[in-house]
């Protein structure tokens, strides 16, 4: 006889005695090992037997089947099921392959279509069914002549549905049975509610509110979305609740009153993510998969936009699942002990973040939020342990993926270089404008990138006008997020050209940025506009890009820029200066080149060897760094002074940096007052702030309060240089602005992490003037035990019979003490030369003392330098070049 089974329902338990057999009429079944929340064990369409196992062994049930949609079975008693099976040697053969045949069954995907239920709550059945025509592989069936425990009714849904890739089963709330027959066994169920005419409150009482009381939404459906009118999307929870599966039990998307387009771009979605598994195959998690396992991991996929800035995973909690991207950027990150957050990797379109956690089975151990407005697949534990269960091969991908990001320190990640960079002209003329074209030529003719220029004018003639000012979950903004991934995945490099004049449009480019740079003319008004407030939010970078009149030497006024922003960088560009825009192009793009100079002590002058050896191989330097007497080489060369001249200067410097007995201060704060001091650097850099300098410069320093290593990049550059220069006890602390200021070598002898950020995909040089002097001064020493006298010391230097014991001179114990920690650091330091943008030039300079270097020395050490810098430089040029042809 023939049995109407309803979704949800149950067709047999496990453990009840087999007195019945069943075959599939119509519809579609799914069998558990115990109650409807137990894992499936397989998926039982047309023609498939139930039960029939039991029946012939005489056993009780094994497993519990339930009815997937409202379906149809032919029931058999006991004896009747017998006969059929096994009444002859056909029947016997036909047994046999069905059996082997149930042995597979676990591997197999929900059979076709995916059921998506439409309840047009406004009367919107005949928009329904426009969209659903602009949707390849979609039918559509509706209530009419339908009838609970209708056979005939039944079996003309399953008809309906039998070649398509998705089925729309349209329902409208006053048809009673056959919504409820939708929100049972749909797959997911959206409800439109796009009445302009509506209740604006949205709150109890309203009718999307009644429909899902009556109904029984969200909790009945097996994925819900709300479709409501744009003026009542703030007013609707649109988050939803998370469940225990990570998944949102409600997405509220928007959609235009009579909008064909957006209705159908929804349905198109639905086809893609839900009935399409073969993008899946983008994913490395998913590769070497066959379309039937492609088609059980989308089953278990729950997609969904996240807004720029939205959190996804906080370091600490239960590793829930996992977020497949497909096409945006997250962004994981820790906070660190000095409360600082702290970027540990990015992962763009069709990479997987949260695996490492699953297969650990440890909790998060960081922070990941949107970079960009994107689209995730959520994946949960239970369901990722049902398909690695299922299929090995998903277990193995996931487990290589994870154990890359664990052998293989974060901070040796190669991060990714920005991809879309937002210019935003704060005053729009022709010169920024300008200035956009030439980036884009800039990025493609030096850098060898293939480069995209978007205006608002470039997206809309392909997407229409308005299109760029559609916001998160509003019509049509999947379509163009859609279009902009596809953008972003046939070019290198994006340019968002944007002002402040468009709001609109600034608002969809800083969505999509990895990188804003505020573009304006160095004369105007420096205050801040308006809508930099709303955009320079979140953790996106920001650059200041000042345009400067031709001919200039260094700005002015920049101080005025930063009063308000706080931007990373600030580059300065002149007019008719190509060299510029191609240094800050290299800048923004993190291929900048540039040196860090370490602290030299009185042979910094030596460290000039390694800037003529970048203008000998034509080498342009984009940005420099040091720390101690390298700090003046770093300024002197940002601030354009000619590296002879520079060298000429460091020897002199040597000099007058010997400290005279008359300049000796009562030793309260250090030894001297640091007035001559003071007058040696503003002699040499004069009153020019850093942030003026045309090459960007960092001068790294101690903060005693706070021990914090500050790379200073702000203020009066003679200043930055007096602290990054100021050893303790000889020459008193630099105060300013509430801080401390010291030495920087004391933690940093060589500051490359000043310069690495920005010079991560081109040439971070390592300008490295060893002197294992001090250290051979202390080994050769004669020990003297407790007590030395200075006064016998000194006597025995003075008196030509008598011969002066090897003593150790102060400044060489204090230079010791001071880099101690250095010797601590020395795993990072390795770890930075192993860095691929790292050049290591190193030179040892031994034999001199901490005052003892002449001019003449210092020239012979600059010109040792060069030489081995040249040699280094060549090397890592030549294997760079051979990368790229590897590559």
């Amino acid at each position: 006889r023939a049995r109407v089974i309803r979704a949800r329902e149950p067709l047999i338990r496990a453990g009840e005695a087999s007195d019945h057999a069943y075959v599939v009429y119509s519809g579609l079944f799914e069998a558990r090992p115990e109650g409807p929340e137990g894992h499936r064990l397989s998926w039982m369409s047309r023609g498939a037997w139930i039960g029939e196992l039991g029946v012939l062994m005489g056993s009780p049930r094994t497993a519990s089947v339930y009815a997937w949609r409202d379906s149809v079975v032919l029931e058999f008693g006991a004896d009747e099921t017998r006969a059929l099976l096994t009444g002859d040697a056909r029947s016997l053969a036909a047994l046999t392959r069905h059996l082997m045949k149930r042995g597979e069954r676990s591997v197999d995907p929900r059979p076709r279509p995916f059921a998506l239920g439409i309840i047009a709550a406004d009367g919107d059945a005949s928009l329904v069914r426009e969209a659903v025509g602009r949707v390849p592989n979609a039918a559509l069936v509706d209530g009419e002549g339908w009838g609970d425990d209708d056979i005939a009714a039944i079996e003309r849904v399953e008809t309906r549905g039998a070649d398509a890739q998705v089925l729309i089963m349209l329902a409208a709330p006053e048809d009673d049975a056959w919504t409820r027959m939708v929100v049972r066994a749909a797959d997911r169920v959206a409800v439109i509610a796009t009445d302009p005419a509506g209740d604006a409150a949205l709150g109890a009482g309203d009718r999307l509110a009644r429909i899902e009381e009556a109904f029984g939404l969200p909790e009945g459906a097996r994925g819900y979305d709300v479709l409501v009118h744009p003026e009542h999307r703030l007013m609707v929870d649109g988050a939803g609740e998370r469940g225990s599966a990570g998944q949102r039990e409600r997405q509220t998307l928007t959609l235009r009153p009579g909008s064909v387009d957006d209705l159908a771009d929804y349905l198109h979605l639905a086809v893609v993510e839900h009935a399409m598994p073969g993008d899946l195959r983008r994913f490395e998690l998913f590769r070497g998969l066959d379309d039937s396992a492609l088609t059980q991991a989308q089953e278990g996929i729950e997609w969904r936009m996240v807004a720029r800035g939205e959190p996804l995973i906080r370091a600490g909690d239960a590793s829930d699942g996992l977020y497949l991207i497909q096409f945006g950027r997250l962004q994981a990150s820790v906070t660190s002990t000095s409360g600082e957050r702290v970027t540990l990797s990015e992962s763009g379109a069709y990479e997987v973040v949260g695996d490492t956690g699953l297969i650990l089975e440890s909790p998060r151990t960081a922070d990941v939020h949107a970079k960009r407005d994107s689209r995730v697949g959520f994946l949960s534990a239970a369901s990722f342990q049902r398909l690695q269960a299922a299929i090995p091969q998903l277990g193995r991908n996931a487990a290589r993926i994870a154990s890359r990001r664990t052998l293989v320190p974060s901070d040796a990640l190669t991060k990714p270089a920005p991809a879309n960079i937002m210019l935003l002209s704060l005053d729009p003329c022709e010169r920024s404008a300008a200035l956009a074209r030439a980036l884009e030529g800039c990025l493609r003719d030096a850098l060898g990138c293939s480069v995209m220029l978007l205006t608002r004018a470039v997206v809309e003639r392909h997407l229409g006008p308005g299109a760029v000012d559609r916001g998160p979950s509003e019509p049509g903004y999947r379509q163009l997020l859609a279009w902009l991934h596809r953008v972003s995945m046939d070019h290198e490099v994006v340019i968002y050209a944007s002002d402040a004049g468009d709001p609109g449009w600034a608002r969809c480019c800083v969505r999509q940025a990895d990188r804003l740079v505020l573009v304006a003319a160095a004369g105007r008004n420096p205050g801040l506009r308006r809508l930099e407030r709303e955009l320079a939010v979140g953790d996106t970078p920001v650059d200041l890009l000042l345009m400067q009149p031709a001919g200039i030497t260094r700005a002015a006024g920049t101080r005025l820029w930063l009063r308000e922003r706080d931007c990373e960088f600030v580059h300065h560009v002149r007019e008719g200066a190509p060299g510029d825009l191609a240094a800050a192009a290299r800048r923004i793009m993190t291929r900048a080149n540039g040196i860090a100079f370490a602290g030299a002590v009185t042979r910094a002058a030596a460290h000039c060897g390694v800037a003529r050896a970048f203008e000998s191989l034509s080498i342009p330097l984009d940005i420099t760094s040091g720390t101690s007497s390298g700090s003046v080489i770093a300024g002197g060369l940002a601030a354009g002074i000619d590296t002879l001249e520079l060298r000429e200067i460091i020897a002199d410097l040597t000099l007058r940096a010997r400290i005279r007995f008359h300049e000796l201060h009562p030793p309260i704060t250090a030894l001297t007052s640091g007035k001559k001091m003071d007058e040696v650097y503003q002699g040499i850099f004069g009153d020019v702030d850093l942030e003026d300098l045309l090459i960007p410069c960092r001068l790294s320093s101690l903060d005693l309060l706070t021990h914090e290593l500050l790379y200073l990049d702000r203020g009066p550059l003679w200043r930055a240089a007096r602290a990054s220069c100021s050893l303790p006890v000889l020459y008193p602390p630099v105060t300013v602005d509430g801080r401390v200021l010291v030495d920087g070598g004391i933690v940093s002898y060589i500051p490359v992490n000043a310069i690495l950020p920005s010079c991560h995909h081109g040439l971070a040089v390592m300008s490295d003037i060893g002197d294992p002097t001090p250290w051979e001064v202390l080994r050769e020493a004669e020990p003297y035990g407790t007590q030395m006298s200075g006064w016998s010391h000194l006597v025995d230097r003075l008196v030509p019979w008598r011969t002066p014991k090897s003593r150790p001179k102060i400044e060489d114990i204090l230079f010791l003490s001071m880099i101690t920690s250095n010797s601590f650091a020395e795993d990072r330091l390795e770890a930075a030369t192993k860095h691929p943008a790292v050049c290591h030039v190193y030179q040892p300079l031994p034999g001199y003392g901490m005052f003892d270097v002449t001019p003449a020395v210092a020239r012979d050490f600059e010109e040792r330098t060069y030489r081995r810098a040249c040699a280094d430089l060549t090397t890592w040029l030549e294997r760079g070049a051979s990368s790229s042809r590897d590559s």
